[in-house]
Parts: C-alpha cells; structure tokens; sequence
C-alpha cells in the first residue's frame, strides 16, 4: 500500500507543480513587463511632428532617468518593447549580455542570442518572445498612442506626461492591462481533474492504509503505548513516504524546467513548491490523526477493527462511487480525445489546400482609442481606406469577409453554421445574414469565378458610387425581385444611415440620399461554384474551407468608411513572398496613409495553420496523459477494493476455495462489480455523445480490471493462506 501512496503521491506533485507553473510564470511574467509603471495614452495634436517627438522622448528620459516604452504585440506570442532608457526600468534587468549600444537594431530578448540579440533578459519560461529595442527603432512600426513609464519618482513621472501634453491629449490609464500576457492553459483542465481525483485517492489509500492495520493499533494499546506514539509511528510511516515522494518530484521537475529555461526564477518557483509540499503534508498529518482517533476509538463504527467483520463497508462504499465517478471522468476526457484526434486529422488532410497560402499575409488592427471616440474612429477608417487602395495596386490585397459561413459545430458529416441560427431566426438563406459573404474585385483574381453566360464578370462590375455589385447563383433567378429589395435596404444602411450616424456625432452635413438614388446591379454566375475562405475559422474541415454558391457582395468603397476598418482587422490578405519581412514590406504604405500605429503586425495564414495544428497536438497529448493517469488511479481503486473484499470475506473466501468452487462462483460478485462499473460508463456515454469506440474501449477495460482481479486474488491468496492456516488470520 505504501507504493501505492507513493505513486499517488508524484502524481499529485507532479500535477501541482505543472499548474503552479503556469501560475506562477505568468505572475512572473506580469510583474516584468506591467508592476509598478504607469500606462498613458495620447490623442495627438494635427501639428505634432513625430520625428521630434521621438527625440523628445529620448532627451527627458535620459534627464529624469527614467524609462518610457510603447509595447508592439506583433502576434499572440511575439512582444517587440522600444524603450527609451531601459537601464532605468524597474523591472526589466539583464541575465548576461550588454544593452543595445545607441542608434543601431540591437536588442535583448528572453531568448537565446543570434546576430542581433547583444543580452538576455531575465524572464520566466514562456512562449511568449520579447524583445527590446532602443526607442528609436519605434520607427519600424510606427508611434503609437499608448506609453508605460517605468519610474520610482512620481515627480519625474508627471514631468513626462507635461511633456506628452504639449502635443496632444493625454491622460493616464487607471488599470494596467495585465491580461495580455500569452500562456498556453492547454493542460489546466486536464491538470486540474487529475490533481483533484490523486488528491482523494491518496487520503482514501492513507484511509484504508490506517484501517488494515487497526489491529496493529489495538496490540500497540494493550502493550502500553500512548496515543501519541501510536499517533507518531502512523505519521511517520506515511509522511516519509509523502516527503520524499513529494520532494524527489519537485526536485525532477524544477530541475527540467530550469534546463528550459536557464531561468534564475526556477529557484524561487522551486522553494516555493517545497513549501506547498509543507503545507500539503500538514494536511494529510492532520487528516491522518483523524483517522487514527477514528480508528482507535470503539464508540465510532467508521472505521472498526477488520478481522473477521464487515467493518470497513463505509470504505468500500466510498471507494466504488470514487472508482465510478473516476471512470466517468475517463470515458468523457476520451470522448473529447477521439473528437480531437479526428479534428486533428482533418486538419492535417487539409493541409494541402494551405498550401496556396503560404506567401498570403493578413492584417491585424491595434486599438489606438478608435473605439472610444467616432470622430477618431472617421479619421482612421479614412487613412485606412488608403491603406487598402495602396495595398490592392502594390500587394495584391484582396478581401473575403466570410463571417456567416462561422462553423459553430461540426460532428462527422453534420455542421452547423452562423448563418443556420440566422435561418431559425427567420432570415432567408440567400439574405445579407444567410449565405452571403463580401468580397472585393481582388478575390476574383486569387479564385475566379465563372458568370452565368460566360463573360468577363469585371466587365459587368458597375463603377457608379450609387450601384452595389452583387454576383448570385443562377439558382436564385426566380426570386430576382426579392434578392433586390433586400440588398437595396443594406446598401442604403451602409451607404447612408451609418455615414449619418457619423455625420451627427461630427456635426457635418448629413447624407441626403434617398433609397430611390440607389441601385443593385445582379451579376448571376453558374451555380455549384467554390470560394476559399482563407480562414480556418469559416468553411468546414469538411469542405476543406471552401463553401459554395454565397451571394456575393462586392465591396468597392461605396459605403461608409467604417466597413474598411473592420475588413482591416481581419479580412484584408496580401501577397508577400519575402519570407519573414512581410511587414517591413508594407511599411511605405502604412507610412504613406499614417496607419503605422494602426497596423502593427500582419498575421500569416500559413503558420496560423500550423499553430492550431501544434496547439491540437498539444491537447491530444495533455488528454491522453490526464487518460492513463486516470486509468492508473481507476486500477488503484480496484486494488484497494478488492484488498477491502477479501479482507471482509477472508474466511469465506478461503472455505469456498478449499471446498472446490471455481474461480467465479468464489469471486463472482467481485469481478461484476468491478466490471460492471466500466461496462456502464462506457455505455452511457457512447449513448450520450453517439460514439461506438467508448464500448470498445469499455470492453479493453474490462479485460485489464478482469486480469488485475486474477492478479490480486492470487497474491492475496498466496500472502494469507499460511496466516490463516496458522491461526493467525
């Protein structure tokens, strides 16, 4: 029994130090990059010279020895800081290396060194890449409207911020965002059932482990022990086993982690899981001097002494619900399993229709206070719409908003869209909220589409600011009128009332148009046609991304300006074959329209494929470790209750064995018990989520519970038999 309190036991550290991990590296993390500085934003006045600034905010952070940043997060796992005065930040500080000299592309990094890392930061391990550069280098991705100032003199602090308000609107944030920080939480929930499920498997192992030997209490109390020795020998017998259980597992896992990460923080994190070690054998030695008094005590029939009565019934109870709720626990997480390998392989057998996207970049859309104040939001949506139109004729940019073909579930053949739950709402399938989806004339070039009487559809494209382009599938023809009216009242919505919602806010003249100045031009196209999303979030797995016969709204820059900026944030795609400098590739238009600060970061589709790959790989891997952990503990509890059985059932047992009965008439009710347990999960859920591999894994179950049965009655036997014959049982 010890080594099953053993084995318990490295699990529950093992679980712990894992979840503590991400814990306390993201706290780490927080604490770097956002404790103890000052956030402030900035409207900037139309005459600041940026150039100027930047040197401004140079020369005062060198006065006042402080140290001012704006943080750029290029992607979910990628962080450039261009800090003015890193030698002042209060948390930032150098493992090894030197800072950037002045004026040149140096920077530190919490990663290992190449040709322009000079340092490393000391940093928690972390998926997060961060990198320092020298303010000046902010250039590369423009100024933004957002600065932390690291600083311990509040006086020098608010002399900055004088100086950040002599060129524009400034105020200070009250909170700090700490939420931006990126740890992968895969594991957690996995994590967290194991480490629940070992923690009441150990305390009921130390329980029964307290039970069997009750008899040993009673003959300790008529040879004159006290209490408290009775009490010291049972706690030592168990904490050993837990402390150096407990401590070996820190030890392994610290050690990995500083292997990792060559982090000094590893050392902190490693004392400061002993102490939970601490903490949590305190715990179990209370909980075992209650089990002791328990024990010890006649007038309470909870845990009484074993031989030859059925006194540890509440036990065995207790362990069959447990075994029951663990195996539940598992036949769930390897429903989600098989559903995530499947996801997984339809991922990888789709992996060829990426391939076409390898050079294709989208763009991604900071928040620079646009969405607090409409007439910041017109001025961007503007600079935003240039944006595009530099990007169409130098990039090939092109844009597909296929928003209403979201999949929010997909089970096997059957998928349920965005635009499904629009449909049950009493919108019509071929409406701007069915199946419809936006394009511009660019995506004809990437996916050509072919009209219905085989001409040129650019050639049909109506260049007037009053005509919305449509391209329908001939299919629609009979309802031609219907497919009017409604794509006239959304052209007029996106043309006129929300360019007047603007107009009022600004107090400019309002849109005068009437719906009778507008027009719909229908370009009907063949029917059965396919468009590429370029989304792994629209389109099914099933369908590889592809979805067919859309009605197709061509945007042109007819409507408001507003819609840009939304296309912008996630649905504009242009071509870069650069490999790795697709940003600096569009830097002379972000600078030519003034979006630098709006467009920080361009996203590439490839690699964000290969990331929910990796990340799903992730997640199979974190469930099929939380599976045969669980199983083993599942076995633990057959161990310990079959233990319990034939403790309860010694003599019977052995008269049927001796009298001739086979091996099921004398451990009949054992075996289906057991058995029965996993047979009925198993069938429950196979019934619930319709998967007929959970009865075949119930089935392998049983045949492992059905030899751990064989197993552990013959040992039982072999260790008892002599006892029994001798009296001694």
């Amino acid at each position: 029994m010890k080594k099953i309190i053993l084995f318990l036991t490295i699990v529950f550290f093992i679980c712990s130090n894992l979840i503590y991990f991400k814990y306390f590296s993201l706290q780490k993390e927080n604490s770097i990059l956002y404790k103890n500085n000052v956030e402030i934003s900035i409207v900037y006045n139309n005459t600041v010279n940026i150039d100027d600034f930047i040197k401004k905010i140079e020369y005062y952070s060198q006065n006042y020895n402080l140290n001012i940043s704006q943080y750029v997060y290029l992607n979910d796992s990628t962080l450039n800081i261009y800090s003015s005065n890193i030698q002042y930040d209060n948390n930032i500080k150098l493992q090894y290396g030197t800072l950037p000299t002045e004026n040149s592309n140096e920077y530190i990094s919490n990663n290992a060194f190449n040709n322009e890392s000079v340092g490393k930061i000391e940093f928690p391990k972390s998926d997060l890449n961060v990198k320092c550069y020298n303010f000046n280098q902010v250039k590369n991705v423009g100024l933004g409207n957002k600065f932390i100032i690291s600083s311990n003199n509040s006086d020098s602090i608010f002399k900055i911020i004088d100086l950040f308000n002599e060129n524009g609107q400034t105020k200070i944030l009250p909170n700090l965002t700490i939420d931006k920080v990126n740890i992968n939480f895969t594991l957690m929930p996995f994590l967290l059932t194991l480490l629940l499920i070992s923690a009441f498997s150990l305390i009921i192992c130390i329980a029964y482990y307290i039970v069997k030997n009750k008899s040993k209490f009673s003959l300790q109390n008529i040879f004159g022990y006290s209490i408290l020795q009775i009490y010291y020998k049972v706690l030592i017998s168990i904490l050993l086993v837990i402390l150096s259980g407990g401590l070996i597992t820190n030890s392994i896992v610290s050690s990995y982690f500083y292997i990792n990460s060559k982090s000094n923080y590893i050392f902190e994190f490693y004392w400061q899981s002993n102490i939970f070690l601490l903490i949590s054998s305190s715990t179990i030695a209370t909980l075992i001097i209650v089990f002791t008094f328990f024990a010890n005590n006649r007038n309470i029939n909870i845990l009484t002494v074993l031989k030859g009565e059925k006194t540890t019934t509440k036990l065995d109870v207790i362990v069959l619900i447990s075994k029951f709720l663990v195996s539940l626990i598992i036949f769930f997480i390897t429903n989600s399993f098989f559903n995530q390998y499947n996801n997984l392989q339809n991922k990888l057998n789709n992996i060829n229709y990426w391939d076409n996207t390898k050079n294709v970049y989208k763009t991604t859309l900071s928040d620079q206070g646009q969405y607090s104040s409409l007439a910041l939001d017109r001025q961007y949506n503007n600079k935003l719409y240039l944006l595009y139109e530099d990007l169409k004729a130098n990039k090939n940019a092109f844009i597909i908003n296929s928003t209403d073909y979201m999949v929010l579930d997909e089970k096997n053949d059957d998928v349920t869209y965005v635009y499904n739950i629009a449909m049950k709402n009493g919108h019509k399938e071929y409406d701007t909220d069915g199946k419809s989806i936006v394009i511009d004339e660019g995506y004809l070039n990437v996916n050509p589409i072919e009209s219905a009487d085989n001409t040129s559809i650019k050639a049909k494209l109506n260049p007037n600011a009053n005509v919305i382009n449509i391209l329908v599938p001939e299919k629609y023809k009979d309802i031609e009128q219907d497919i009017y009216n409604i794509y006239l009242d959304n052209f007029y919505f996106n043309k006129v009332t929300v360019n007047n919602h603007y107009n009022e806010a600004l107090h400019l003249p309002l849109n005068t148009l009437l719906k009778s100045d507008l027009d719909v031009n229908i370009i009907y196209v063949r029917n059965n046609q396919k468009y590429f999303t370029y989304s792994n979030n629209t389109g099914s797995e099933r369908d590889h991304h592809y979805i067919t016969d859309p009605v197709c709204i061509i945007y042109d820059g007819k409507v408001d300006t507003s819609y840009i900026g939304a296309y912008v944030s996630d649905n504009l795609y242009f071509f870069d074959d650069s490999q790795g400098d697709a940003y600096q590739n569009i830097l002379p238009y972000l600078n030519n329209s003034k979006t630098n600060q709006l467009v920080q970061s361009v996203t590439s589709l490839y690699k964000d494929v290969n990331q929910e790959i990796n990340t799903l790989n992730e997640m199979n891997r974190s469930m099929l470790f939380a599976i045969v952990s669980l199983a083993l503990i599942s076995f633990v509890f057959s161990i310990t209750y079959i233990r319990l059985y034939y403790q309860n059932n010694l003599y019977k047992l052995y008269l049927k064995k001796i009298m001739g009965y086979s091996f099921i008439s004398i451990y009949g009710k054992l075996i289906y018990l057991i058995l029965a347990i996993n047979m009925i999960s198993s069938i429950l859920f196979s019934i619930y989520f319709k998967n007929i591999i959970l009865i075949f894994v119930g089935l392998l179950t049983i045949i492992i519970e059905f030899i751990i049965v064989l197993i552990s009655t013959y040992y039982l036997n072999n260790q008892n038999i002599n006892k029994i014959i001798k009296g001694e049982k």
